[in-house]
């Protein structure tokens, strides 16, 4: 994650919390969180987080989020996405190794571009590489780009 991503996912937090952040706050994410990125997965973790109550604590005691629940939040919601679909055999397609078609494949389930059964069944009818797609910088839906930190 770069600042400005830690920035945004800070702001988001303290919709939440009521937090105030400065410089050294969002230097601190970006460096705790630098190989998780800011996208969809990671503003459903923080959403995640903040939707249930805590199970402990004094009523109305505010919450903070810290970048261990930022990361273990999107971990599972990214298992959860691959569990629930039953994965389709990846398209083969010429110039395309297999491994790097399974990959891509993952990746899109994982951040929920194949959302659901339904969504994987399309893909297998579409026939197309997602791998190529994506090197082609033609993004999955969903999908962000990110700065080059």
């Amino acid at each position: 994650m770069i600042e400005s991503e830690a920035a945004e996912l800070l702001a988001f937090a303290a919709a939440f919390d009521q937090r105030t952040t400065g410089h050294a706050d969002v230097q601190a994410w970006a460096l705790a969180l630098a190989d998780v990125p800011w996208d969809g997965s990671t503003r459903a973790a923080v959403a995640a987080f903040y939707g249930v109550p805590d199970g402990g604590g004094t009523p109305g005691e505010r919450r903070f989020m810290q970048p261990h629940n930022v990361r273990t939040g999107r971990t599972r919601i990214r298992h959860d996405r691959l569990a629930r679909i039953v994965e389709p055999a990846p398209n083969t397609v010429e110039g395309v190794a297999y491994h790097d078609e399974l990959r891509a494949l993952r990746k899109a389930i994982a951040d929920g571009d194949i959302a659901d059964q339904a969504a994987a069944d399309r893909y297998t009818a579409w026939g197309g590489s997602l791998h190529l797609l994506a090197q082609r910088g033609h993004l999955a839906p969903g999908e962000e780009r990110r700065e080059i930190a």
